[in-house]
């Protein structure tokens, strides 16, 4: 029979999560998030989100209220159980817990932007760094250069609260340092070195070359090969933040100065340039790339908003309102990048940009 590991979380002190579960994979998930806020010891008392194993779920007695979905799901109350996904989860009460196998099913970071909303903070896909006494966020969609810019400020001198996610509330932003999704091209940006990583990374390309020319082969020995030679891939690695920067390199909260959005465009000029950005249609923007991250389990949470009282449209409503009351109070401004720019001219730019700002 498996140990069970169990592991408590304090974020800043606005959410204690526990997670118990016998599935190493599971909590090794966890703390890809939630690493730099490991609890030395246990946290007393009932923690606000709560994650464990399916097989711990104990579920409740029907009721003549219980909505249902024959061989699918049941509603209880606020409890929606799915047994064919071994899911279980309550997101509208105290703890928010969540019962799954070795797999989580719904995002750790929706789990705590939901517990965040009831106390008027709020999960944000953005960068942000304090650099000279200024702290600059800097919301975007994926892949636009957040992790390119982070590390050309912090090997400058700049303190990181996170590359990726972030917590804000009306004013202040609060350090979420996830380990960072390192690509092959990330490594001379992060100035990272690992020759066993980077061997797995000369692998994978040469694996990929391999398995783009046996698609044109459409027998059933073919396929099988390239799903084994998938397997052997390691497309990304990771990192945490301190293995990269060292172990002084995080601010944990303040206010904000300046928010910069970052959005990559076809430009015939080949230069950076910079507008003002309207706080509200910002926040909506902000919103959308947000609940855009965890689209993988809309099908999850919309069945729930549906049988349940959670609302999943006040959820997007509620952080929208959010961002609108933080970001009325800061200066906003669009930075946009010609997609032509390569990262170590993209990285100069930037902090040119925010050593005279």
């Amino acid at each position: 029979m498996r140990k069970k590991i169990q592991k408590d979380f304090n974020l800043h002190g606005l959410v204690r999560i526990r997670v118990e579960t016998i599935f190493p994979e599971k909590m090794q998930n966890v703390l890809h998030h939630l690493a730099e806020f490991e609890s030395r010891e246990d946290e007393p008392g009932i923690p606000d989100i709560l994650i464990r194993d399916y097989q711990d779920f104990r579920p409740v007695p029907p009721s003549p209220n219980q909505l249902a979905i024959p061989g699918f799901c049941a509603c209880s109350g606020s409890i929606l159980d799915i047994p064919p996904y071994s899911l279980s989860f309550d997101l509208a009460h105290s703890p928010i817990t969540l019962f799954s196998e070795k797999g989580l099913h719904l995002p750790l970071n929706f789990l705590i932007h939901t517990y965040l909303l009831r106390k008027g903070f709020a999960m944000i896909h953005a960068a942000s760094f304090q650099f000279q006494e200024n702290i600059y966020l800097f919301p975007s969609f994926g892949g636009i250069g957040k992790t390119s810019l982070v590390a050309a400020a912090v090997f400058a001198g700049a303190k990181l609260f996170g590359d990726d996610m972030l917590i804000i509330d009306h004013h202040n932003v609060y350090s979420y340092p996830q380990a960072f999704s390192v690509y092959p091209y990330h490594l001379p940006i992060l100035q990272y070195k690992d020759n066993k990583l980077a061997h797995s990374f000369r692998k994978t390309k040469y694996l990929n070359f391999i398995t783009d020319r046996l698609e044109s082969f459409s027998n059933r020995p073919a396929k099988l090969f390239r799903v084994s030679l998938n397997s052997l891939k390691v497309p990304c690695a990771n990192i945490p933040p301190r293995k990269i920067f060292g172990d002084h390199c995080f601010a944990e909260h303040g206010p904000v100065d300046c928010i910069y959005f970052l959005r990559r465009i076809n430009s015939d000029n080949g230069d950076i340039s910079i507008t003002d950005a309207d706080p509200i249609d910002l926040a909506k923007t902000c919103t959308s790339i947000l609940f855009h991250e965890w689209h993988n389990s809309l099908r999850y949470l919309l069945l729930y908003s549906s049988l349940s009282s959670f609302s999943m449209h006040d959820a997007i409503n509620l952080t929208s309102s959010t961002y609108e009351k933080a970001f009325s109070k800061i200066s906003c401004r669009f930075i946009d990048i010609p997609s032509s720019m390569d990262n170590t001219e993209f990285q100069n730019k930037l902090m040119e940009i925010i050593k005279s700002s």
